[in-house]
């Protein structure tokens, strides 16, 4: 008599939480002893980036931003795709059933290549600005370089010290009163890509 395979839930079958989530996430923290490493959340933009933790002995994951939550990897699909428990559970490769026909297996494999693309976009869109923060940094602490510097020279002039060339101390002003505003605005444009919420 031929057995007949039913569609059920294999939970055996779940890839590892911390290979599924570095692949969903890209960099996660170091775990505490406890198994849970800090990420950023894709749920809401975070300004830390660290605000979302996902237990890499569980799969749990939890928001100290926006709160959102879930018990393992799959609740997680659910939530980030929209996806029904059995959608999550087959992309997942853990719903285990006769066999999918090709017509699913196509499906399956175009959801699992759209969230890799998704994946690596997100990770790009991340790194650029990154960089565009670091840039703004390097801008802003050479400003403030120079203008302690100006000044700095300023005070050893109006001390007596003698310049290297007449109109120096005119040319320390003008600098001083020109970088001020300058720096403001580096600064603004710094906080702004950092993600601060006060701007100067």
């Amino acid at each position: 008599m031929a057995t007949i395979a039913q569609n059920h839930f294999d939970r055996t079958q779940l890839p590892p939480p911390r290979s599924f989530y570095e692949r969903e996430l890209g960099k996660i923290g170091r775990a505490d002893r406890r198994g849970w490493a800090p990420a950023n959340c894709p749920f809401h933009k975070s300004k830390s980036g660290r605000s979302f933790s996902v237990n890499l002995d569980s799969g749990c994951f939890y928001c100290h931003g926006c709160g959102a939550k879930g018990g393992d990897i799959v609740s997680f699909m659910r939530k980030r795709y929209n996806l029904s428990f059995r959608a999550a559970c087959e992309q997942l490769g853990c719903w285990l059933a006769n066999g999918p026909d090709p017509a699913t297996q196509k499906r399956l494999r175009e959801r699992r290549e759209e969230r890799e693309r998704q994946r690596r976009q997100e990770e790009e869109c991340k790194e650029q600005e990154r960089q565009e923060r670091i840039h703004a940094r390097e801008a802003l602490h050479g400003l403030e370089r120079d203008y302690a510097a100006a000044n700095h020279r300023l005070t050893q002039l109006r001390r007596g010290q003698p310049g290297r060339y007449r109109g120096e101390e005119g040319l320390a002003w003008w600098f001083l009163a020109d970088g001020l505003p300058r720096i403001r605005e580096a600064e603004f444009v710094y906080r702004r890509l950092a993600g601060l919420e006060k701007y100067v």
